[in-house]
């Protein structure tokens, strides 16, 4: 099934539609005389499709309505298991340098290689916590959302590669702040931001 919008002023697109609906106000509404609810209203309409609209030949194709549709039931195709997947919402993003993406105001963790990249983020807007990340046209699967403790503890020396780094070094005095330094480059040296070491 596909969606499909016709250009304003041009209603030959919107044909069978419009006569559709010039059938109910001609052969329905005039039924119905006394005020009904929408649910009274929606059964009568579904009983008059079957009784009435179903079993009555078209001038055209000397067919009734049902006999064309069963002459080309082997066309139906069953809907796929996953269809809720194709129904989510895409998001284009970049990569951040922590390996992060954002929506809503909420920081995904993303694969290392990815760092720098633009993705393409899909999710339900009922389930906003369930991403799943494109590149290049492959799955890269579900993201988990930020850990700050562990994404601040990860060690970036390339695109390619990252490692866990350990939160205390080694010896007995624990490693004092030294401010500002929020990513190393691949000398392992402090970056410069804004003055800020």
């Amino acid at each position: 099934m596909a969606l499909l919008h016709s250009e304003p002023g041009v209603p030959q697109g919107r044909g069978k539609i419009e006569r559709w609906f010039a059938t109910v106000r001609s052969q329905f509404l005039p039924l119905l005389g006394e005020r009904l609810t929408l649910e009274e209203l929606n059964t009568r309409l579904v009983r008059w499709i079957d009784t009435e609209y179903h079993q009555r030949t078209h001038a055209s194709t000397r067919k009734t309505p049902l006999e064309r549709y069963l002459a080309a039931l082997h066309a139906v195709r069953p809907a796929p298991k996953d269809i809720w997947e194709h129904f989510r919402i895409p998001l284009n993003r970049k990569v951040d340098r922590d390996r992060t993406v954002s929506i809503n105001g909420t920081l995904f963790e993303a694969p290392v290689g990815l760092v720098g990249e633009k993705v393409t983020l899909l999710y339900h807007e009922h389930d906003p916590k369930r991403v799943e990340l494109f590149f290049a046209g492959r799955s890269y699967g579900f993201l988990t959302p930020l850990d700050l403790a562990v994404n601040a503890r990860v060690r970036r020396e390339a695109k390619q590669r990252a490692e866990l780094v350990d939160q205390e070094p080694a010896g007995d005095a624990p490693q004092s702040y030294r401010g500002g330094s929020l990513f190393t480059d691949r000398n392992g040296e402090a970056e410069k931001h804004g003055g800020v070491q």
